[in-house]
């Protein structure tokens, strides 16, 4: 990869959102070498999107949890599909081990959270579940 490219892409892991002009200014090229590059890297798919990374300000008024989940055999295919179903689900996993299922739950308060734990235990095919709620980001709370 180009030397200008590593650089591109570090500048956008920093702030997504700079803007072409500040990029160019930057790394001292051409507005157009910069879109040019852009649509380069976005071709050959080392850039896949642009993102937006919450700060504490929301993770603060957001409760997760994460709940492992195992699964009755041969159940595996409608259990994830009603899973699939609930707006609070952010990501679904397949796992390896006692459980099945690691579904990653997001919700404005703990009693939103409780009922939709109790629910996710509820879906038929689910044999048990493994909650535990997450406190706080030790990655980002780094400097």
């Amino acid at each position: 990869m180009k030397f200008i490219d590593e650089k591109l892409l570090q500048r956008l892991q920093m702030n997504a959102r700079e803007s072409v002009s500040a990029l160019s200014r930057a790394l001292n090229v051409s507005r157009a070498t910069v879109q040019e590059h852009i649509k380069t890297l976005e071709r050959r798919d080392v850039i896949r999107g642009y993102t937006v990374v919450l700060g504490q300000g929301h993770q603060s008024r957001h409760v997760a949890a994460q709940v492992m989940i195992a699964v009755e055999a041969n159940q595996s295919a409608f259990v994830v599909n009603r899973l699939k179903k609930f707006r609070e689900l952010d990501s679904l996993y397949s796992i390896s081990g006692q459980y099945d299922l690691l579904a990653q739950i997001g919700c404005d308060k703990t009693e939103t959270l409780d009922a939709v734990l109790d629910t996710i235990a509820a879906v038929p095919g689910v044999h048990k579940t493994l909650s535990s709620i997450l406190l706080s980001d030790k990655l980002a709370n780094t400097v």
